[in-house]
């Protein structure tokens, strides 16, 4: 669980991140990368 008491996803979960061109997007792409998801963005 994490702080919202949501389930973890498995970690070979594809995540699809919308990609806006700035910073946000890019982080949280490169933090579930770095987790071990399948990121695609």
């Amino acid at each position: 669980m994490n702080s919202l008491d949501l389930p973890r996803a498995p970690k070979d979960t594809r995540i699809v991140v919308a990609m806006s061109g700035g910073v946000d997007s890019s982080v949280v792409a490169g933090i579930l990368a770095r987790e071990g998801y399948d990121v695609v963005g």
